[in-house]
């Protein structure tokens, strides 16, 4: 598969998760099934959103104004809030370090030939 191929399934991939995560959004197991797998396709840079995910929270409570803004966004589901730091960090990962890297590495080791 090519490069646009594996991301536009990563996107995709992401894009169903979130839609399950509205979907069942009452069940508690599917919600912790749907983070796990969201966890996996983001490992491991998605690791950094558990203390983002953690700040987001306590601004939503601290700050005025922002506590509102996160409560119309995900409504009662913090699952929303944690699909999206991770969405973020495998974006991150997947649409800008990996391909940076691997531009890095063709230019080092093409030089040398």
């Amino acid at each position: 598969m090519t490069g646009l191929a594996l991301r536009t399934a990563w996107l995709l991939a992401c894009l169903a998760l979130l839609l399950g995560f509205l979907i069942f959004a009452r069940d508690g197991n599917m919600q912790l099934y749907l983070f796990w797998t969201m966890l996996v396709i983001c490992f491991p840079l998605g690791l950094l959103a558990y203390p983002f995910t953690f700040a987001t929270m306590f601004m939503a409570q601290l700050v005025p104004g922002v506590g509102s803004v996160v409560h119309f966004l995900a409504g009662n589901n913090d699952y929303l809030v944690v699909w999206f730091w991770l969405f973020v960090f495998g974006f991150v990962q997947w649409f800008l370090l990996v391909p940076g890297i691997v531009r890095l590495v063709r230019k080092l080791f093409g030089q040398r030939r």
